[in-house]
Parts: structure tokens; C-alpha cells; sequence
């Protein structure tokens, strides 16, 4: 598979009810995007062991990510069963709904 082309994933981390889920490669090939972005929250909490200012500096540009799961969120909250999203994102069904709620600015009802 080359840079930027998609990959289908089966793995545990989406559950088999999610096969054909889809990836992009990053630029060297090597990382899933899940795994890049392990590193990432791994190197900001080693940055702030020795320079909080600095590390939330660094956190302060996630943000972005965050603002970009808006409309995904939307489109599952409106498409998918709690039970897909559960499974999706690895969460039990309250936890899942929890982090679609704030991702796609929805109000969350118990």
C-alpha cells in the first residue's frame, strides 16, 4: 500500500462488527493514525514533566482535531446505533455516547 492510500482495517481496536473501516497512511507509510496519535499524547506527557508551559502549548494545537470530529460525530449520532459507536470506539455504550455528545455539541440526556 502506497503514502495516502486507504487501507481497510479488521482489527480488534474496531471490533469485527467494523470491517472495511478505513485509514489513511501517514507520509513515511509506517504508523496508523491511531498509533500517531498515541505518540503524540505520549510525547506531550513527557514534555510536561519538564516544561508544562511548553506542553500545553503543544496540547493547545489538538484542539483543531477536536474541532474537526464535529461533523463526523454528527453523522454517526444520526447513523449509527449506540451499540456500533460503542464497539467503534472501544467504549461501553454511555461512555461512547458521553464522547459523541461533546464531540458533535449535542446535549446529552440520562
Amino acid at each position: 500500500m502506497g503514502v495516502g492510500e486507504r487501507e481497510s482495517w479488521t482489527s480488534e481496536e474496531f471490533g469485527a462488527s467494523h470491517e472495511g473501516a478505513v485509514g489513511v497512511l501517514p507520509a513515511d507509510g509506517s504508523v496508523p493514525m491511531a498509533g500517531l496519535l498515541a505518540r503524540v499524547e505520549s510525547e506531550i506527557e513527557k514534555l510536561a514533566r519538564t516544561t508544562p508551559l511548553a506542553a500545553l502549548r503543544a496540547a493547545r494545537r489538538l484542539v483543531i482535531a477536536v474541532q474537526t470530529a464535529y461533523w463526523p460525530a454528527l453523522d454517526v449520532s444520526r447513523n449509527a446505533t449506540g451499540e456500533q459507536t460503542a464497539a467503534a470506539l472501544g467504549l461501553n455504550e454511555d461512555a461512547a455516547q458521553d464522547l459523541l455528545a461533546r464531540f458533535a455539541r449535542l446535549r446529552r440526556y440520562h
